[in-house]
């Protein structure tokens, strides 16, 4: 199955977020010396495979335009890496956003980083809450300054956006991310505006590490839905519910690991 069709197969109708894909590397030879293929795949690559002239995303590559026939009517798009940390694989990555974004509407931009972290970036490029280097440095994540520069690419991104074109937006997917800090933060900061009396119960018991007091806090925001809808928004609500619902299998992992425990299913 071609990775275009796997793709559309995996993923609902209707999905808006994306990640990104492409592969611009050498490939060794897909057969032995006596000429009989090793692995179809490696085959497949020779031949599918586009080889990029630079990684610099400020220079233009026409060869990217072969990118609208791979990935047809997707609209998630996947990317691996060889290595985490490399420059050549994030400038390459921030090229290819460039396109997908600029040319083919893409509207998003996830990576494996934790989901409430990634908030904090979300808000600066597209509201201009805060500053780069502070929401990269909540983050926690991929600190590089390709990292940098691709926050500061998608602000620019949309300060420039036409009128009536949709915001670009960045998200994390790891939801069994390693601290509560910036969970806490967020949820404390949002009781703050919908629901002040309740913000020092809560940050309290979220504070205290424990499943118990993670569940009660999922359950007491749950309660309080019509109310704290109506104090934000529905959206505003169903996001921070999600933070707070995160918190007791993220909790659970890092126990375990702690603790030698290998079941690692609650992720």
């Amino acid at each position: 199955m071609e990775p275009r069709n796997l793709v559309r197969r995996l993923v609902p109708a209707g999905v808006t977020l994306w990640l990104i894909l492409i592969a611009g590397l050498p490939l060794a030879s897909a057969c032995d010396r006596a000429g009989e293929p090793v692995h179809p795949e490696l085959s497949w690559l020779e031949i599918h495979a586009v080889p990029i002239a630079t990684a610099d995303p400020d220079i233009p590559d026409p060869v990217l335009a072969t990118l609208r026939n791979t990935i047809g009517n997707a609209r998630i798009v996947g990317m691996g890496e060889a290595t985490h940390g490399t420059a050549e694989f994030w400038k390459i990555r921030q090229k290819l956003s460039r396109y997908l974004v600029e040319e083919m509407g893409f509207t998003a931009i996830l990576h494996e980083a934790p989901f409430p972290n990634a908030l904090y970036i979300d808000r600066y490029v597209t509201d201009g809450e805060g500053s780069a280097l502070e929401a990269h440095r909540k983050l926690g994540y991929w600190r590089y300054q390709e990292m940098q520069d691709l926050i500061a690419w998608i602000r620019e991104h949309n300060l420039q956006r036409a009128e009536g074109e949709p915001a670009l937006h960045y998200f994390g997917y790891d939801c069994a991310f390693g601290s509560w800090t910036e969970s806490i933060a967020l949820l404390a900061e949002y009781l703050g505006r919908v629901d002040p009396d309740a913000v020092d119960d809560i940050t309290t018991r979220l504070n205290n590490y424990t499943v118990e007091d993670a569940r009660y806090v999922v359950q007491f925001i749950t309660a309080n839905a019509a109310d704290y809808e109506g104090r934000s928004s529905p959206e505003e609500y169903a996001l921070m519910l999600r933070v707070a619902e995160n918190l007791e299998p993220s909790w659970q992992v890092w126990y375990n690991l702690q603790h030698g425990i290998p079941e690692l299913d609650v992720r």
